[in-house]
């Protein structure tokens, strides 16, 4: 059973000592398979969504190493070799652009597979979270 005090009773220490010895607070008494049905709803189209743009972002991301940072390393590896990056990255950082003389886009790939390992740990692959609990009340 889950207690949570009641407002302020006049108490001078901040923090302590509020309320009247607490309130059963039927939402917090709630088990997982109590949830509201909306709340499960919300719940699963946030993880559909989630679960999308993870999607997304491995396939940019692969789409990205195979016309971008691979031939960008094999440049740097092979003095010989003259990379042909897609129009996009001439416009954007201009026609001197060989894959190695910009930071910016190895940061975007930095933070980008980040994201990418968060999503997956703590999202999408992630144990089911158990129901929290603020205080038990033994009998």
């Amino acid at each position: 059973m889950c207690i949570r005090d009641r407002p302020d009773t006049g108490s001078s220490a901040p923090g302590f000592g509020q309320g009247d010895g607490g309130v059963e607070d039927e939402f917090a008494q709630q088990t997982p398979q109590q949830t509201p049905a909306v709340m499960r709803f919300i719940q699963a189209v946030l993880f559909a969504v989630t679960a999308g743009l993870f999607g997304l972002l491995t396939t940019f991301l692969a789409y990205q190493c195979w016309v971008f940072y691979v031939p960008a390393l094999r440049a740097a590896i092979d003095p010989g070799f003259k990379p042909r990056f897609p129009e996009y990255t001439y416009e954007v950082w201009g026609q001197d652009f060989d894959g190695l003389n910009r930071q910016e886009p190895w940061v975007i790939l930095l933070v980008s597979v980040l994201v990418l390992v968060a999503t997956g740990k703590f999202v999408l692959f992630a144990a089911p979270a158990k129901s929290p609990t603020l205080h038990q009340k033994t009998d």
